[in-house]
């Protein structure tokens, strides 16, 4: 599916498109207004920032949409992930997924990091650069609840999605994001690197 700007979709259709798309194993493009990459279909894996959708008009069973995140995590573990969203149950969830899957791929160490007024960057950075003890593989869970970096750590962002390290992979948390945000550098950097995970609430109009 290829949706140019003349067709004058609806930000509704444009939802129901994409994620009728991904169901049925193809792609869904909106050139005008996309910022993302079609999947790689190659590999199966969503390395593009083609998001996951925990939510939605064709999931108004929650629980299914978990699942489109379990079968992702079953075939393999991406060295980035951003959950962003306004549905704290399903951020819960896909969090502690995306937890278990690097645990059990052998990410035995976790470093949890809150960006709160005066978090320290270049301590984050130092993290990412690190190896883990005797060699074991990490999982860095940094958590924005501002959805916020600043000027500083959007620039921190972008370095580390830029670095490849097979040795640890990155969680990143934000609360439910404008289109301004996930147009910026930063996440746009971040979803480059890995997989993005929407998890917004659903409208009850839009339940069948």
């Amino acid at each position: 599916v290829a949706i140019g700007g003349v067709a004058g979709i609806s930000l509704r259709g444009e939802t129901v498109l994409r994620q009728l798309a991904r169901q049925t194993g193809g792609q869904a493009l909106f050139p005008v207004r996309d910022v993302q990459l079609p999947v790689d279909l190659s590999t199966g894996l969503l390395h593009q920032p083609v998001p996951l959708d925990l939510g939605g008009l064709l999931h108004p069973d929650l629980r299914r949409g978990n699942r489109l995140l379990a079968a992702h995590l079953e075939r393999t573990l991406a060295p980035v992930y951003v959950v962003h969203g306004d549905e704290p149950l399903l951020a819960i969830e896909a969090g502690d997924a995306i937890r278990t899957s690097a645990r059990n791929a052998g990410c035995t160490e976790r470093e949890v990091q809150v960006v709160e007024p005066g978090f320290k960057w270049d301590a984050f950075l130092a993290a990412s650069a690190n190896l883990g003890l005797f060699g074991s593989r990490q999982l860095i869970d940094l958590r924005i609840p501002s959805g916020k970096p600043g000027i500083e750590g959007a620039k921190a962002l972008e370095v580390r999605a830029a670095q490849a390290n097979p040795d640890q992979t990155l969680l990143v948390t934000l609360p439910r994001l404008d289109r301004a945000a996930q147009a910026s550098a930063w996440f746009t950097a971040l979803a480059g690197a890995g997989v993005t995970v929407r998890t917004y609430k659903l409208d009850v109009t839009d339940n069948p």
